[in-house]
């Protein structure tokens, strides 16, 4: 269609309704065509009508003119005799036409006045018949895609609901927690109790080489216990705040998102360190957090976590 000349005119409107395959050879368009001119020269004035400008169709001819240009009676009877008598081929076989095709050859000759056409315009019932499959299997193809790009209501309204900004109530981000919690435990064997040791003192330890037992594919998976209170896209908090871009962000520093107090009495920034404190022991790391997640024992878990967050920022910055 795009290396077509030209404006949709009354011709070209009806060239197209009549035959969009010969019209515009290559076209997607699956409908086969209105072959009665009155529907096309209907649905064209319809179509006019609904425009904020409607152009001013053509001139019809007078009954007189009509009459002046249509075939002679015993034409049209000589183009039905010679349709009766004629013998069609397709290649080098004779084929067989029936009355209904001889009927229809001769309207034909009513509407063009060529006589010719009763004789070789007669087309085989079976290539009707393949014409008509092929038409139906692309109209199935077409209406099979438009089924598969509709998108329903039920499910704009999920996505609406998904994106829209949640406020989260304290209670409720300690009944979610907890849930996380406890499939974390239900997943992970049981470990041998750590010797105790202050947190200050884990945190110091863990921070020489560290980030050398970083495995960032083992951190994507760490952070499925988290995924029930946390997202790591830009602006979408979920229980918790929004994780994108943490490391390195200032402690308490999501807009709009409303921290506890014992996070926001923290202050200075998710640096390593701090992030490594606070996913060993939150409760301990910052006394009265809403956080009811128990933590991560193990260093490697942390320490690939940490890696994974940092490759979500925009700006990933370098660890040690």
């Amino acid at each position: 269609l795009a290396g077509i000349d030209g404006q949709w005119d009354f011709a070209a409107l009806d060239g197209f309704l009549e035959a969009p395959k010969e019209w515009a050879p290559g076209t997607k368009m699956g409908f086969a065509g209105l072959s009665k001119p009155e529907d096309r020269a209907s649905v064209i004035a319809w179509l006019n009508e609904q425009s904020a400008s409607p152009l001013p169709l053509p001139a019809v001819e007078s009954a007189e003119e009509e009459a002046a240009e249509a075939p002679a009676a015993e034409e049209v009877e000589t183009a039905r005799a010679e349709a009766a008598d004629a013998t069609v081929y397709e290649g080098d076989n004779e084929v067989e036409v029936s009355a209904e095709e001889v009927e229809t050859a001769t309207v034909e000759v009513q509407e063009t006045g060529d006589a010719d056409v009763a004789a070789v315009k007669v087309v085989p019932s079976e290539e009707v018949a393949d014409v008509e499959v092929e038409q139906k299997t692309e109209m199935a193809a077409v209406e099979e895609k438009a089924v598969e790009e509709v998108v329903t209501e039920e499910k704009v309204a999920e996505v609406q609901a998904e994106e829209a900004p949640k406020v989260v109530e304290p209670k409720e981000m300690e009944v979610a927690a907890a849930k996380v919690e406890e499939t974390a435990k239900a997943e992970e064997p049981a470990a041998p109790a750590a010797p105790a040791k202050a947190p200050e003192v884990a945190v110091a330890a863990a921070a020489t080489g560290f980030m050398a037992l970083a495995d960032i594919d083992k951190g994507a998976k760490v952070f499925r216990k988290c995924r029930a209170c946390h997202k790591v896209e830009a602006g979408k908090n979920g229980v918790g705040p929004s994780l994108h871009g943490v490391v390195g962000r200032d402690i308490g520093g999501v807009d709009g998102f409303k921290y506890s107090d014992a996070l926001m009495a923290k202050g200075g920034k998710w640096d390593v360190e701090a992030l490594n404190g606070f996913l060993l022991k939150p409760k301990e790391w910052a006394p009265g957090t809403k956080m009811a997640f128990a933590g991560l024992r193990k260093e490697e878990d942390r320490a690939s976590v940490i890696a994974w967050l940092n490759q979500q920022s925009d700006n990933p910055l370098p660890l040690e």
